[in-house]
């Protein structure tokens, strides 16, 4: 066989085979992506869900350890050149359906053991603070910590701080490295306001209001600091407005 017609075949079939994705097996269903589509069959294989997504992976996991699996996606498209990622999470007992989606922005959703919360939990990062994002520059966006249980996914910023320090150490180790002096400049500052803007309210998601503070003020020693932390604080009441509207 010529080798360009082989080479040519071979990368046709690889292709061919990502767009099908693993099979996922549960006591009434069974979920694949195919092409981007999402179909559930029930055990007599029937079609019973579908749904269309632009660039998803998925993986199935217990995340509120009751031993039956919940379903994942997550899906991806491209803002600014930038990923946005939103997460998905179905129900798999008696009907399949979806629970909830959430919007990640650039932070990839996943999920991870918590010895605080004592059990599995979801982290996103806080699309809508990619407001301060100037085009230019490096994004950074806050995280969000959530629990899935009872067929509900619901905030708990407030029952995490490990991991909200831990972020918040590694974007000011990038703001130290900005600002070489050590000391901010307000000539620059769009460039790094979303680095500030995360620090802040991760800081304040963690309960620890006085770094938020201390750390405004060496950062952030701009005229319009009052207005710059009234948005930030319009945002992080949102998200706790929304989530007591899910409730």
């Amino acid at each position: 066989m010529n080798k360009l017609l082989f080479l040519i075949l071979f990368i046709f079939s690889f292709s061919f085979i990502s767009l099908s994705q693993q099979l996922y097996s549960f006591d009434s269903f069974s979920a694949q992506i195919q092409n981007s589509t999402l179909t559930v069959k029930d055990k007599e294989g029937n079609d019973v869900f579908e749904m269309n997504f632009s660039n998803p992976h998925d993986y199935a996991t217990d995340l509120d350890g009751d031993s039956i699996n919940e379903y994942i996606v997550i899906d991806s498209t491209n803002m600014q050149n930038l990923p946005s990622y939103t997460i998905y999470i179905f129900n798999t007992i008696d009907e399949f359906s979806l629970v909830d989606s959430i919007a990640s922005g650039i932070t990839e959703p996943y999920n991870m053991l918590s010895d605080e919360e004592g059990g599995e939990i979801i982290i996103t990062g806080n699309k809508d603070f990619e407001e301060f994002y100037d085009g230019k520059s490096d994004l950074f966006i806050p995280i969000n910590c959530w629990k899935y249980d009872s067929g509900q996914v619901y905030l708990i910023n407030d029952d995490i701080y490990d991991l909200y320090i831990n972020e918040n150490d590694d974007i000011i180790s990038y703001l130290d490295s900005f600002f070489e002096s050590g000391e901010s400049n307000c000539n620059s500052i769009s460039q790094v306001k979303s680095a500030i803007a995360s620090v802040y309210a991760n800081y304040v998601n963690a309960g620890e209001v006085t770094l938020a503070s201390q750390f405004i003020k060496k950062y952030y020693p701009c005229d319009d600091v009052d207005a710059f932390l009234q948005k930030i604080n319009v945002l992080l009441n949102e998200e706790k407005s929304d989530e007591n509207g899910m409730e």
